[in-house]
C-alpha cells in the first residue's frame, strides 16, 4: 500500500529541485573519478541536504506528539508523549 505524507510547499519545492538535479545530472557528460572526488571533497554536490533540512524543519513541531492509533488505522489522535517518528 502506498501512503503519502502531506507536505508543505517549501518541502515540495526542495523535492522538485532534487528531481531536477537528478535529471540534469543524468543528461550531463560523465565525470572522471578525479572530478567526482573533487566535487565530493568540496561539498559542491549534496543533492539531498536542502530537502532533508526542510523536512526536518517541518517535522520538528511534531516531535512531542505520539500517534495513539493502532497499526493499520487511518484515523486517530495525537497526544503529547513519545514521538511516533523516533525509535
Amino acid at each position: 500500500m502506498i501512503r503519502r505524507v502531506p507536505s508543505s510547499a517549501p518541502v515540495l519545492k526542495k523535492a522538485k529541485a532534487v528531481v531536477g538535479m537528478v535529471v540534469e545530472t543524468y543528461f550531463s557528460p560523465n565525470k572522471t573519478s578525479l572530478e567526482l572526488r573533487n566535487l565530493l571533497d568540496s561539498h559542491a554536490i549534496d543533492p539531498l541536504r536542502a530537502f532533508s533540512e526542510e523536512c526536518r524543519a517541518e517535522l520538528e513541531p511534531l516531535k512531542d506528539f505520539r500517534d495513539t492509533r493502532g497499526p493499520g488505522h487511518s484515523s486517530g489522535k495525537l497526544e503529547p508523549g513519545r514521538c511516533a517518528l523516533s525509535a
